[in-house]
């Protein structure tokens, strides 16, 4: 499952100003490499949208939904804030930004994790209940690539919760990153399908365990809840 960072519809395009504006993030220039650039302020653009209660409900639905579909396509435009579109030094970038709604989706998963858990110890995830990952879509069926990743990510969240949680929380494209990346990557081979290998970007490995962590994380409170109930 190669991912690559693409073009498609224009995604934040200016709507007025009648909806909660956050500031605009101005996002750090990498000069030499536009696809970088894109990358930067698709996860600063996403963070930004998690930050407006509207939108972060919306998020919330469109993370159900099959991204690759026509209707999450269309859907995925009623989540952006238009008071995101990020200033880019003095680029070209930002006036034309466009995801994919595949990519999008992962971006926002990354973005909701963060607010909700980036000051919060991480948890004992490795017993909790498997999930049958197909119900938490609205649709109740979605593309294997998708039920894989899925799965993937659950499986390195639970074995390796704090690699996985500082991966997700660092800067892309930055030495923490690096960093990251090298303490979570010996724990990624147990967790591919057997006799298969799966291929991806660091971008979809950043989403796929956005989702795990966020997944389990808010199973995990909610089994919390009803035991104090």
């Amino acid at each position: 499952m190669m991912a690559a960072l693409q073009l498609s519809a224009p995604v934040g395009a200016q709507q007025g100003s009648h909806l909660h504006e956050p500031n605009a993030p101005n996002v750090p220039l990498v000069a030499d490499n536009a696809a970088k650039q894109r990358e930067i302020v698709m996860k600063s653009f996403a963070d930004c949208v998690v930050d407006s209660a509207r939108a972060r409900r919306l998020a919330l639905e469109f993370i159900a939904m099959d991204p690759q579909s026509e209707d999450g396509g269309k859907f995925g435009d009623k989540v952006t804030e238009p008071g995101c579109l990020p200033n880019v030094g003095q680029t070209k970038y930002a006036s034309k930004l466009a995801f994919t709604p595949f990519l999008f989706r992962y971006e926002l998963l990354g973005a909701l994790y963060r607010q909700t858990y980036r000051d919060a110890p991480s948890p004992a995830l490795k017993d909790l209940p498997v999930r049958d990952y197909a119900k938490e879509f609205a649709s109740g069926t979605v593309p294997n690539t998708i039920l894989s990743l899925r799965q993937f990510g659950d499986c390195v969240a639970r074995i390796a919760p704090v690699e996985s949680h500082n991966l997700v929380m660092s800067d892309i494209y930055t030495a923490k990153e690096n960093t990251a990346l090298t303490a979570v990557l010996p724990n990624l081979q147990a967790c591919m399908p057997p006799g298969q290998s799966v291929g991806f970007g660091r971008g979809i490995l950043r989403g796929a365990l956005a989702e795990g962590l966020y997944r389990l994380r808010e199973a995990s409170n909610s089994s919390e809840s009803s035991v104090d109930a």
